[in-house]
């Protein structure tokens, strides 16, 4: 119960995080590709945090969506990115209560990949600034317990790297550079959730079974003499 109350607490505030990173990023982005020298609140990161966490008061403050800190108007995705993240983190620890390792990994990926559908939904963009970290965390996942050994790892982003840009290349803008650059951090899947060192179950034996008693190898003895007296015949 405290495992799965600590992570809607943490998908609360990842949510709250998350609207920072959908809002500030793409428009630090735009300012700093526009040369303009100085940056909004937004983008420079000034604003409270509060400012972004808005499921403990969005459906019940009027007018609604107005911020009570910055009387600002919120849009919808904010509470509903929120309760996204809150849902994953709690799916998240239930399969992987135990593992705080795991559990600590999937989320980094739960966030990574809400944020990024979030920004790229709204701007039409996939950030450098999110790939690159996703990149080099997918690959020291590589290091841990039931993940893709580094070789896999690099292979895998490797490949989808490749069969992106080749897409890309061949539709003509049907893909952009961004998501080409993200399939490398997807070709590497994060750790499985099933327990570290548990033993795999081996597959059934081609072999036919042994007799164990000797009324049985008899048995065994009688069946095996009768086929090589029909054979011989």
């Amino acid at each position: 119960m405290i495992e799965l109350l600590s992570a809607v607490l943490l998908g609360l505030l990842a949510g709250a995080l998350a609207n920072w990173a959908a809002e500030a990023l793409p428009e630090r982005r735009g300012q700093l590709l526009a040369g303009r020298a100085t940056l909004s609140a937004v983008a420079q990161g000034q604003r409270s945090v509060l400012h972004y966490l808005t499921l403990p008061w969005y459906f019940f403050r009027r007018p609604g969506g107005v911020c009570p800190h910055c009387g600002q108007r919120r849009p919808m995705r904010s509470p509903l990115l929120e309760l996204a993240m809150i849902a994953a983190f709690v799916l998240i620890a239930w399969r992987t209560g135990g593992q705080p390792v795991r559990t600590l990994l999937l989320w980094l990926y739960a966030w990574f990949l809400l944020t990024v559908l979030v920004v790229d939904l709204e701007h039409r963009l996939v950030l450098n600034v999110m790939t690159a970290p996703a990149a080099i965390l997918a690959l020291a996942a590589s290091f841990l317990p039931g993940a893709p050994a580094p070789v896999e790892a690099l292979i895998g982003g490797a490949v989808g790297f490749g069969l992106f840009f080749l897409i890309a290349l061949i539709g003509r803008g049907a893909m952009g550079m961004g998501d080409v650059k993200l399939s490398s951090s997807a070709g590497s899947p994060p750790p499985s959730c099933s327990s570290p060192g548990a033993p795999r179950a081996r597959p059934p034996s081609p072999t036919r079974p042994t007799c164990a008693s000797a009324r049985s190898r008899s048995s065994c003895s009688w069946g095996k003499s009768w086929e090589r007296s029909n054979l011989s015949a």
